[in-house]
């Protein structure tokens, strides 16, 4: 019993502090092309979207990942059948503001036309909760 109070209270603990570390990444990242959101779910594990449109191509990949340090990398939920591994790779800046988008073996996702290559910077929090007292 006392030990299942110690892992209970050491994951109290600790997974606010993990959270806090990699929550900087929670967010959407823009550039004309590309959008990259990202979901921090838990310490070891990041949600992450990326689209990409450019003329007639376009293509989206969803899945599941790691940040380690200020680099996230993650793969397709689901691997298209034929293809390689795709991998998603995001270098994030010292605080999570901007970030560099490299993918490798991800044309079956989007066409060999466009890719997700470059930099996207971060989209600011837009809070919509509205006021609720009155004047």
């Amino acid at each position: 019993m006392k030990f299942k109070k110690m892992k209970i209270l050491f994951t109290l603990i600790f997974m606010p502090i993990c959270s806090f570390a990699y929550g900087g990444a929670d967010g959407v990242y823009l550039s004309e092309h590309t959008v990259l959101q990202i979901i921090v779910v838990d310490a070891n594990t990041v949600a992450a979207t990326t689209t990409v449109v450019l003329g007639a191509c376009s293509g989206s990949i969803v899945g599941l990942g790691k940040i380690n340090g200020k680099i996230l990398k993650f793969t397709p939920r689901e691997k298209l059948k034929g293809s390689e591994t795709c991998e998603v790779l995001v270098e994030f800046d010292a605080k999570f503001q901007s970030a560099k988008i490299s993918a490798d073996f991800c044309s079956a996702y989007s066409g060999a036309s466009c890719g997700w290559e470059g930099d996207v910077l971060k989209k600011k929090q837009i809070n919509f909760s509205p006021n609720l007292r009155k004047p």
